[in-house]
């Protein structure tokens, strides 16, 4: 940290503005950091304490890795909203060096989660866990080098501690990553319905719900992610061609931050997580699963089979770890094992309640 070049970027530090501009940039930073933080720190401590979330294997082990990236970038933005970026130093130095590598984590992270969705509905290949390993593998290495490559170059940046606008080629470190992921999140998306509608017919419907319910998750999560960096591309494109907004700066400040928040609220609208939650915040557990049959959708029956719980763990989808979109009551747990015990060894096929 000794080699930082002092004096690099400090005319980044607060361009332009008045007193009461720079009072609302780091308010905005403090306000957003706060909240990212203390809801990524929730969504982690919920995840660690929850047996059946934790051992589970799914696709909550990404939201989790993604909540790890998103609660460095909280504690980096307050950190920097309570030492505002004034001269560049160790301090600077540390802030940077961590935004930069959590946020380039988060990026990795969110794209993890999109190529999960490309395995389970593009590919129909329920084997996803094995991509785990190459994820971690791939996402930290190239974070640890994006991050320590500008090391020596750390600075003010206006809003906080980054790269100054005086190095335009080490931000590309950053903003090449960032930007290569939109096109990358939409051909999925893009993809991924046409095969959803492509095969409707063809799948049983629980198998065509969870894939749309899953869909429709990682859909949000891709919407938060792409409002997210908005303003901060905008922002730091302004500042390329020489221009400096007051506005566009606390864009970025409010904005930037909030994807861990907005992630910490998706990872909360899961069935399976609210489930979890039920003994303690005041959620009903879900007691029974039902499963549509075809002559249901005829006459209304109900129709009720004995089945084992080897049936049921064969049944589970692996996918179901998301959940539904609405978040509502009962709606796409996909906690079959705990419905066995709880509706003795049946499973209820129709709309009629058992």
């Amino acid at each position: 940290m000794s080699g930082v070049q002092h004096g690099v970027g400090e005319a980044d530090a607060k361009p332009g503005w008045s007193d009461n501009q720079a009072f609302a940039v780091r308010a905005a930073t403090l306000s957003a950091g706060s909240i990212t933080l203390i809801a990524s720190l929730a969504e982690i401590l919920v995840f660690l304490s929850k047996r059946k979330l934790r051992t589970g294997g799914g696709p909550l082990v990404l939201l989790f890795w993604l909540a790890v990236s998103d609660a460095f970038t909280g504690a980096a933005t307050l950190a920097g909203g309570i030492f505002p970026p004034n001269t560049s130093g160790t301090w600077c130095t540390i802030q940077a060096f961590t935004l930069q590598t959590s946020n380039l984590a988060a990026v990795g992270w969110t794209l993890a989660v999109v190529h999960n969705l490309y395995v389970v509905v593009c590919r129909m290949d329920l084997d996803y866990a094995r991509f785990f390993k190459y994820y971690h593998m791939l996402i930290w290495l190239l974070v640890l080098i994006l991050g320590f490559l500008p090391l020596r170059i750390y600075g003010p940046a206006g809003v906080w501690c980054w790269i100054g606008s005086r190095h335009v080629a080490y931000r590309l470190l950053f903003y090449v990553p960032l930007v290569s992921s939109f096109p990358i999140m939409l051909g999925v998306l893009v993809r991924g319905r046409y095969v959803l509608r492509a095969r409707k017919d063809s799948l049983t419907p629980l198998l065509a719900s969870r894939r749309r319910k899953l869909y429709w998750r990682v859909f949000v999560l891709s919407l938060i992610f792409v409002f997210s960096w908005t303003a901060a591309i905008t922002n730091r494109t302004l500042e390329h061609f020489g221009h400096s907004y007051f506005v566009a700066a606390l864009l970025e400040a409010a904005m930037d931050p909030l994807q861990g928040f907005l992630n910490a609220w998706v990872f909360f609208r899961i069935p399976k997580v609210r489930n979890e939650l039920g003994g303690c915040c005041g959620m009903e557990m879900t007691n029974y699963t039902r499963l549509p049959s075809a002559a249901s959708s005829v006459n209304g029956s109900s129709t009720t089979l004995p089945l084992s719980p080897g049936v049921y763990s064969k049944l589970r989808s692996p996918i179901a770890d998301y959940g539904s979109v609405s978040g509502k009551k009962g709606a796409g747990t996909g906690d079959y094992s705990s419905a066995w015990s709880s509706a003795g060894g049946h499973v209820y096929l129709g709309r009629g309640a058992p």
